[in-house]
């Protein structure tokens, strides 16, 4: 059985700079890094971070996904 896990993660940097942008994805990656790792069962990871706008909270289960 073939399961895809979501998350999304909300970032709000106070006098963020590029700089502390880059750190945090840093970090996020070693530690997605890591778990996946522990898994056998993950067969692909990958991950972005992107600019947000707004203050709305993003519900992962509304989100509507592409099936080509």
């Amino acid at each position: 059985m073939k399961k895809r896990a979501v998350m999304i993660i909300d970032y709000d940097i106070p006098n963020g700079s590029l700089y502390d942008a880059t750190e945090k994805y840093a970090l996020l990656e070693k530690s997605l890094n890591n778990f996946c790792n522990m898994d056998t069962e993950i067969v692909h990871h990958s991950m972005d971070l992107k600019d947000r706008r707004g203050d709305v909270k993003t519900n992962v289960k509304n989100l509507k996904f592409r099936r080509n």
